[in-house]
């Protein structure tokens, strides 16, 4: 259970990366901004 949460954890901080790379908007960064504290908050 543990590594599947992992596993979660990071996909989801590699999603957040790809939404800041491919729209460098402010709403895109607060997009991924939101993504990355919820990577942050499954650790």
């Amino acid at each position: 259970e543990v590594h599947a949460e992992l596993c979660y954890a990071e996909a989801l901080l590699l999603k957040a990366m790809l939404t800041f790379v491919e729209d460098e908007t402010l709403v895109s960064f607060v997009k991924a901004g939101l993504k990355i504290r919820t990577c942050f908050l499954l650790y």
